[in-house]
């Protein structure tokens, strides 16, 4: 009887903790998706000497991508007529910053969206069977 009891505590203990990780994971949510709602349409552009010498903006590498990146003294003026930002590879490499891209943090929103749903679900029916 004894071991049921203090099986049942288990249970519920670990029910709670479950679903304080949900609840984590629900205020997580919102600040990546507020994260990713910062992100531009940007083409990274290769400067070479030679670039600065005809007053060329330099050599584009890749298409645009959705990127984040927040520090603004990586950007090349303002955004284009197609509202694509250019920014100095350059300036990304020697500050070692490394973009991120819109379509991580939407799978990582993603996957936090499953994580909460699976913790709330366990743990609400941890305690559902701790009770019984």
């Amino acid at each position: 009887m004894s071991s049921n009891v203090s099986r049942r505590k288990v249970i519920s203990a670990l029910s709670i903790v479950v679903l304080l990780l949900g609840v984590v994971f629900a205020v997580l949510i919102p600040l990546s998706i507020t994260y990713g709602n910062k992100a531009k349409m940007i083409q990274r552009v290769e400067r070479l000497s030679s670039s600065e010498l005809f007053g060329d903006e330099g050599a584009n590498i890749g298409a645009p991508t959705l990127l984040i990146i927040e520090d603004s003294n990586a950007f090349i003026g303002g955004p284009d007529s197609r509202n694509v930002y250019k920014v100095d590879e350059n300036y990304l490499i020697t500050h070692k910053i490394y973009p991120v891209q819109q379509k991580t943090i939407k799978l990582v929103t993603i996957m936090l969206e499953i994580a909460t749903c699976c913790a709330l679900f366990l743990g609400s029916a941890g305690l559902w069977f701790a009770q019984k």
